[in-house]
């Protein structure tokens, strides 16, 4: 019998057993690794050109809820129909809810985190379980999911190595067989299949001896001689700054958010760990299990504090809501801990987080929803305190954007950001109302739908941007284009229109040639120049209340002409300290006789 052939026998058993043991999965890893190689050879079957990369993320989450199932009913000593029944059925509701929701967003993220942490809750789910068994079977399975992953990286790596050396020495082959089968075989079945391999039965685990324990030792040595300590620092730093904003009265700062989350999680991973070795740790340690929770009770507020200050000034984005359900999740613990003495059941802190991540993952309550409905009201208010709401509805376009300031503008901008960040722009549809129904028109892209609401809003881009700039907005209706008894008004023209170009009307042509400056030719003796900087100036530093509801004239002499600028709707722009500048705007040029 040949090597190779040996071991194939020898392998057989454990492919058997884990196809045995996990068949849905399995199927569902080789359906994903079929599509992955076909997306990496552009070769998708047509219906799912659009969506391959949401079929591939729901293939992925529902083999996670597979093997969830699986592990569930081997803890429940269920039939292996019964077993497979309900992982089955997992799976398919676990693509279904992930196909259902659109394009790929934070929900679908939310729902992988629940998944990952319910593999390992699943097999004790029981109100009474053997606390070291959970912990045990939880380090099995983590190590045995960095050993495949490194496995079939090392896999891939080699043949990788194999491939490019015959192309280089021999001139053959082309690359594709690395990255375009191997790479796919590699993360979406090697690796999966093998952690399966991995995966002990729950009940059946020991404490780990001999290779195994030296495989652990170096997480447990990196947990009480790194993490531990530094959280413990970092915990006495935050309660210090907590300290400071008690007495100076400050409000804590934007970044506080990110740093107690990560700093919560690690320390929920660090307290885990310690579980195992409870038994074994000295005095300090054994006090950080004790009091870390209660610990964490001062940070968790200042974070609660932070995302409360940033949504009440700027609404739900997915970030927040991430934030917001973190914090939920560590003062829970920091609660239910603090009350037990830290004697609390360790399968809380992964249940109670995968939980929230489920609840956030669904409907009402994903990241998208929340935001959509807070960015809208948001907007609704910025704009019905700007006057530019009537019954519900936006008034004329003529009239959007007479009331509103720069701030607002910057404001609204933001808002109508994080609706397209999460693809919800057609929650502003009520609001549009049927006359403006032609924004959403002819259009799936969500860019050149933001780019539609953006102009029917009448948010320019560079005003809000920029910081500490005064802003005016000049309207009058009623211009019109004639001429009689030697004088003649030309216009209107568009800004826009003048930029790059002459416009003419007749004999006259006007131009453009300076932020502020018209050069306008009535075939007299020479061109006017028309320099409308000092006029704009004084508009903005006027300000009240008729700043922005008169014309705007200046005139200018050439021959026996007089030649004067009317600007009846204008969008002006100052940085502080900087000069006056004209974005956009429409005006009409008056041509009199100069005696009158």
């Amino acid at each position: 019998m040949s090597w190779v052939s040996r071991q194939v026998q020898q392998l057989g058993p454990e492919v058997r057993s884990v196809i045995g043991r996990f068949p849905v999965a399995v199927a569902g890893f080789a359906v994903l690794t079929v599509l992955a190689i076909m997306k990496a050879h552009e070769e998708v079957p047509a219906p799912l050109v659009d969506s391959i990369e949401k079929v591939l993320f729901g293939l992925t989450v529902g083999g996670l809820y597979a093997i969830a199932g699986t592990l569930f009913g081997e803890a429940r000593r269920l039939g292996a129909l019964l077993r497979q029944g309900i992982a089955l059925a997992l799976y398919i509701g676990a693509l279904a809810v992930v196909l259902g929701t659109g394009d790929l967003g934070p929900g679908d993220l939310f729902f992988l985190g629940a998944a990952v942490l319910l593999v390992g809750l699943a097999p004790y789910l029981a109100g009474r379980a053997d606390l070291d068994a959970f912990w045990l079977f939880n380090q099995q399975a983590f190590i045995g999911a960095v050993f495949a992953l490194f496995g079939a990286l090392m896999f891939f790596l080699g043949v990788l190595l194999i491939e490019q050396s015959i192309k280089i020495l021999f001139g053959l082959g082309s690359g594709d067989l690395a990255f375009k089968i191997l790479l796919p075989v590699s993360l979406c079945f090697l690796a999966p299949v093998a952690w399966l391999a991995m995966l002990p039965v729950a009940g059946t685990l020991e404490r780990v001896e001999g290779l195994s324990a030296l495989v652990v030792s170096p997480v447990h040595v990196l947990n009480r001689f790194v993490l531990v300590p530094l959280l413990t620092v970092y915990a006495a730093v935050l309660l210090a700054y907590a300290a400071q904003i008690a007495v100076s009265g400050a409000l804590p700062k934007n970044q506080i958010g990110w740093m107690v989350s990560g700093f919560g999680a690690i320390g929920a991973l660090s307290f885990l760990v310690l579980y195992g070795e409870r038994a074994t740790v000295g005095p300090f340690f054994a006090g950080f299990r004790r009091f870390w929770f209660p610990a964490t009770i001062v940070p968790v507020i200042l974070l609660a504090i932070a995302v409360w200050l940033r949504v009440d000034a700027y609404g739900l984005t997915p970030e927040r809501v991430f934030l917001a359900l973190v914090a939920l999740w560590l003062g829970l613990m920091a609660l239910i801990f603090t009350a037990t003495l830290g004697r609390a059941d360790i399968r809380l802190v992964p249940g109670i987080l995968a939980a929230l991540f489920l609840l956030g993952s669904l409907g009402p309550l994903s990241p998208e929803a929340l935001t959509a409905q807070s960015q809208t009201a948001r907007i609704v208010a910025m704009l019905s305190q700007a006057g530019a709401i009537e019954d519900g509805r936006l008034v004329a376009n003529d009239e959007i954007g007479a009331g509103i300031d720069g701030d607002t503008r910057r404001n609204l901008r933001s808002a109508l950001q994080a609706l397209r960040n999460v693809d919800r722009l057609d929650a502003l549809r009520p609001l549009l109302g049927k006359e403006n129904g032609a924004v959403f028109a002819k259009s799936d892209d969500p860019h050149e739908v933001y780019r539609r609401i953006s102009a029917l809003l009448d948010i320019d881009p560079a005003s809000v941007n920029a910081r500490n700039r005064r802003e005016a907005r000049i309207a009058a209706r009623g211009a019109r284009l004639f001429r009689a008894g030697g004088i003649g008004v030309f216009g209107p023209f568009d800004l826009w229109a003048v930029t790059n170009r002459t416009a003419r009307a007749g004999a006259m042509t006007v131009a453009r040639v300076g932020k502020t400056v018209f050069r306008v030719d009535v075939g007299a003796a020479s061109p006017v120049r028309i320099d409308f900087a000092e006029a704009f100036e004084r508009t903005l530093e006027e300000g009240g209340e008729d700043a922005g509801k008169v014309p705007l004239s200046k005139s200018a002499t050439t021959g026996d002409r007089r030649v004067t600028v009317t600007f009846y709707e204008a969008r002006l722009r100052q940085e502080t300290d900087g000069p006056v500048e004209l974005s956009s705007g429409r005006f009409v040029v008056v041509v009199t006789p100069r005696t009158r």
